[in-house]
């Protein structure tokens, strides 16, 4: 009984091993973020879309230049429907932004295995400053988000996004400064 539970014990040990040693948190620093690029692959999805509609992701570079651990995807400059969310975003852009364009961003991912380590927080800071130096009559970023989704709700509150008004459903946050 004794040498079967040092057994069970051993094997649990040596598996947790071979997991840190796999953990993707010790592999942060080749973490590059970027435009997508045609050819770009992302575990489970499908990023043919980014070749239509521009992507910002964040790469692997460790596993190779073209392994995307990470998306946005905007809609430059936004086609709203819905007039009345526009009009509520563009009352808060600075009077200096005034008649600028409004960018929507409709999909945002980190694969689940990279999640809770800043990936997500870096990628979007990233875009915004790439979209400040590359877009500068971007006057503001909207999106939708589920507010029961605490995880992306603590994710565009340490991003800066403001709140803007709810659908009843989904809130809608909107960020204004590209540095």
């Amino acid at each position: 009984m004794r040498l079967t539970f040092i057994l069970i014990i051993a094997s649990i040990l040596a598996e947790g091993s071979a997991q840190a040693r796999d953990h993707p948190k010790r592999h942060l620093a080749t973490i590059t973020y970027r435009e997508y690029e045609k050819g770009d692959v992302m575990e489970d999805e499908d990023l043919k879309r980014c070749l239509e509609k521009p992507c910002y992701v964040a790469v692997d570079s460790r596993t190779g230049k073209n392994t995307v651990i990470g998306v946005v995807m905007m809609i430059i400059p936004t086609k709203e429907a819905n007039k009345k969310v526009e009009e509520l975003v563009r009352q808060k852009i600075p009077k200096s932004a005034e008649g600028h364009v409004i960018g929507y961003i409709n999909w945002v991912e980190v694969l689940e295995k990279w999640q809770g380590q800043s990936i997500g927080t870096n990628m979007l800071n990233n875009m915004f400053k790439y979209i400040g130096l590359s877009k500068p009559k971007v006057a503001a970023m909207y999106l939708r988000v589920n507010p029961h989704s605490i995880g992306a709700m603590a994710l565009y509150k340490r991003t800066h996004f403001e709140y803007i008004t709810s659908d009843g459903q989904y809130y809608v946050l909107a960020r204004y400064s590209f540095q």
